[in-house]
């Protein structure tokens, strides 16, 4: 058969016949002698068939990888921090009654806290009360 002339199989490109199914093969082959290149390399080192190369190779990119990875993946996920000085003047509402300079439960955002009564006289549950400073993680509440 002449080179340029039509095949049923394929199409005409340039001087010869090219096929869908000759441009996957052709591919397919690129990538199997990538692979040999790769395994006759250890071969020739020696190493093709040794297990413990295989989990040499595996811990050492494991911890390349986790070296490389780790703090960009912890700074996406990690949740963005509120500074504490924020809450000071938020509205708090105890979640039970405080006697004057006890300790109880407020929620803040949402959130349960420690809170303190700061004020001279009780705190009721459900009433508002201001957050007038924070220590450590109790809320100092008083009175709206």
């Amino acid at each position: 058969m002449k080179v340029g002339r039509r095949r049923q199989s394929g199409r005409k490109v340039g001087n010869g016949v090219v096929s869908g199914k000759c441009l996957c093969q052709r591919a397919s082959i690129e990538q199997r002698h990538d692979g040999r290149r790769r395994t006759g390399t250890l071969q020739l080192l020696g190493l093709h068939s040794q297990v413990w190369v295989q989990w040499f190779l595996f811990t050492a990119l494991s911890f390349v990888l986790l070296a490389l990875f780790r703090n960009p993946v912890l700074k996406a996920f990690r949740p963005k921090e509120v500074a504490v000085d924020q809450l000071v003047g938020q509205i708090a509402i105890p979640i039970e009654d405080i006697a004057a300079g006890s300790v109880g439960k407020a929620e803040l955002r949402g959130t349960g806290w420690n809170a303190r009564n700061g004020h001279h006289g009780p705190l009721h549950k459900g009433q508002r009360c201001r957050v007038q400073r924070i220590d450590e993680l109790m809320l100092i509440l008083t009175p709206e």
